[in-house]
């Protein structure tokens, strides 16, 4: 028996920098001159890993190589996220129309699962840790059904070992990613997190996490965790077990890890070089329910740099689009994030995801005017604003990221020129963005596939950067394919 597993290309994973700079061998120790993608797909590993040993398993990612759709499978498992789902549905027809039996799962057949099934023979919800062998067994016995639900929200303890023998990780920005939770413990209305992975905090035992590095012989990787620091009392327990690896880490983390001095010091020793943080917006008050510092500007600038006064870069992730925004706030939010030396942000359009409860309240409001999945890349107005224009989403859309990447702003935010190690690893990679955006932004950095033929190519149109909100958006919608089939 043959399996292929599949991940269509996706435009939030794409990664790039001038391979000019590839050279210089000191640049070569820290950025990956051959990657064409940010991680790989760590969701298609775990499900290798539990298939069958006397199956024969293949996996292809649309971000590093073509699909090809002549490769002969029995069944073909393809999983896909809401901007990516009309590629998906390509890809699945084909293999559909060759005789093989396709299964669909991931973040968007999970919440709209009826309609991926107009493309597949069947479809995993929700994560698929013991669904998938379930599946493989169903299959052979001739008995495929149409939904597989899990019993249960699957335990953390005792994961296989992710099949990277089946990875190119050469072609990966940060070739192993781990995960060591489940769940969040907010419920943001433009999140569908909870609605997938439950808002029930799930957490892996410390120990297998260090197996599990220690197996890999990573030195450099990203935990994919929604948020590292959701559960505190192991978050620090886990920091404390990864010194003795000496690692170098990121992940992604709620602001208020800056109240945890203990956190951020053990962060510190352990490895960790940098967190994604969603601050969605220094101004709007739709974000201050989220704790104290999220209640003002100057909170979140001071929490920001207690954060980097332990070495660890902040990548902050900001939604345009809010209830509240106007053209004025948005600029603002763009000055006060220069202000706080982020050494990257990223700005996305607010998206309406199935699954979320802002779709269903922008749909009882008649305010959606756009249901193509391909527009729904966070770079696209697909709904009705409040307070601003359609014209000013996307302008002011565009300043943003133009505005934050700007060189003088670059010089701004990380303290002058590139004199030391540091600070050029980081001006790199803050050009390279600058570079991919004179492209992107120019010619379609939130293009739409129109042809089958195109969704079969990897596409690295977009900088490495060019990922979308956290909690909801796309690099946590990239990340959390780590647990759903």
């Amino acid at each position: 028996m043959k399996v292929l597993l599949i991940n269509p290309s996706n435009v939030f994973n794409g990664y790039h920098v001038p391979k000019i700079l590839g050279r210089f061998p000191f640049m070569r120790k820290h950025l990956n001159f051959e990657a064409t993608s940010l991680f790989p797909p760590l969701n298609l590993a775990l499900l290798a890993a539990y298939t069958p040993s006397d199956v024969e398993v293949k996996i292809m990612d649309g971000c590093v190589e073509p699909i090809d759709d002549t490769v002969e499978a029995d069944l073909v498992g393809i999983t896909s996220l809401t901007g990516n789902a009309n590629v998906a549905y390509q890809i699945a027809d084909r293999f559909r129309a060759r005789g093989s039996t396709v299964v669909m799962g991931g973040n968007h057949p999970t919440v709209l699962p009826e309609e991926a099934l107009h493309h597949c023979d069947a479809v995993a919800i929700g994560e698929a840790d013991e669904t998938w062998p379930e599946i493989i067994d169903d299959f052979r016995r001739g008995r495929l059904q149409r939904l597989y639900r899990p019993r249960r929200l699957p335990p953390m303890e005792h994961h296989p070992l992710p099949r990277w023998d089946l990875i190119r990780r050469e072609k990966y920005l940060v070739p192993y990613t781990i995960q060591t939770s489940r769940g969040c413990p907010f419920d943001c209305n433009f999140c569908s997190v909870t609605a997938i992975n439950g808002q029930k905090f799930r957490v892996r035992p410390i120990e297998d996490v260090v197996a599990e590095i220690e197996a890999t012989g990573a030195k450099k990787l990203f935990f994919v965790d929604d948020i590292i620091n959701g559960h505190p009392k192991h978050a620090r327990a886990l920091m404390k077990a990864l010194i003795p690896l000496k690692i170098k880490w990121g992940s992604q983390a709620t602001i208020n890890i800056a109240r945890d001095e203990e956190m951020l010091r053990l962060a510190e020793e352990s490895g960790c070089k940098f967190l994604f943080i969603g601050l969605e917006s220094f101004l709007s008050p739709e974000f201050r329910k989220l704790g104290g510092c999220n209640a003002a500007p100057e909170k979140m600038l001071a929490a920001i740099r207690r954060i980097r006064e332990h070495g660890i870069a902040v990548w902050g992730s900001f939604i345009v689009g809010l209830e509240t925004d106007t053209v004025e706030t948005i600029e603002k939010t763009v000055e006060l994030a220069i202000e706080a030396q982020l050494e990257f942000a990223q700005f996305s359009i607010m998206t309406p995801l199935p699954g979320t409860r802002l779709r269903e309240e922008l749909l009882a409001q008649d305010r959606i005017f756009n249901h193509d999945w391909t527009d729904y890349t966070y770079g696209n107005l697909v709904f009705e604003p409040a307070r601003l224009a359609r014209h000013e989403v996307e302008q002011v859309y565009r300043r943003a990221w133009k505005m934050f990447y700007r060189p003088r702003s670059i010089y701004r935010r990380l303290g002058g020129w590139p004199l030391n190690k540091r600070r050029l690893v980081l001006w790199t990679i803050n050009l390279g963005i600058n570079w991919a955006l004179s492209y992107g932004l120019n010619n379609g950095l939130n293009h739409r596939v129109m042809t089958t033929e195109a969704s079969l190519q990897p596409d690295h149109s977009a900088s490495a950067m060019t990922l979308a909100t956290t909690r909801g958006n796309a690099i946590t919608e990239q990340l959390r394919e780590g647990v759903n089939s």
